[in-house]
């Protein structure tokens, strides 16, 4: 198991955030919702690399914080978050996603803006907590 795999998950979560802030300025905020989404997945994806435990291929992050939970229980604090993010996997990836997962409407800045922080929270969360000696190279 390579040493930098966890790493690599974590500047794709990087460049996820910042992605999602770039798109967010440009008021595209479908895409920026669904960036945000794509960093807190490969940051859990990174934590569970980083114990050597196996890399689901699952993009919800409700279910992916839930196999977090025996490394971290402290991550339970964001399954409210975790809950209220995973609707920008299908509805801002998929236009023909089934209506029952698409949100009413299309997601506006008040609700890019809480997907943006929940990403950082629960990005830097992880960076503070598990990946001390990553901080240096990803800080943003």
């Amino acid at each position: 198991m390579s040493a930098t795999i966890p790493s690599n998950w974590l500047r794709f979560a990087k460049e996820d955030l910042q992605a999602a802030e770039v798109l967010m300025r440009g008021e595209q905020f479908n895409q920026a919702c669904f960036h945000a989404q794509q960093s807190v997945e490969r940051v859990l994806k990174a934590l569970l690399q980083s114990k050597g435990m196996p890399i689901p291929k699952i993009c919800l992050i409700t279910e992916l914080l839930e196999m977090c939970y025996p490394v971290d229980e402290n991550l339970k604090s964001f399954e409210v978050d975790a809950q209220w993010m995973d609707k920008y996997y299908h509805s801002t990836r998929y236009p023909d996603a089934d209506p029952a997962t698409l949100p009413a409407n299309p997601p506006q800045q008040e609700e890019t803006d809480r997907a943006l922080r929940i990403a950082k929270q629960i990005f830097e969360y992880a960076l503070k907590r598990h990946f001390k000696e990553h901080k240096i190279i990803l800080l943003y």
